[in-house]
């Protein structure tokens, strides 16, 4: 599981730059955990197979949500 803790600056550049060490080395399914849609993103462009999001809630409405649910269909 990728977790980011609230209290990094650069959310994004962080999962990325974690991810290209570890994408292609690790086996199974990597669980994305971040209420920031581009994070997920970026996350995604990474890994390598299938991953798993863990960030689909409603709190910041329906439009983040939608964003999140287009990126899981790709």
């Amino acid at each position: 599981m990728l977790l980011v803790p609230d209290v990094v600056p650069d959310e994004k550049g962080y999962v990325s730059s974690i991810l290209e060490r570890i994408a292609t080395r690790v086996p199974a399914p990597i669980l994305v955990n971040s209420t920031e849609a581009d994070v997920v993103e970026e996350a995604l462009k990474k890994i390598r197979g299938r991953a798993i999001i863990n960030s689909i809630n409603l709190e910041d409405g329906e439009k983040r949500t939608s964003l999140v649910l287009t990126l899981a269909k790709l």
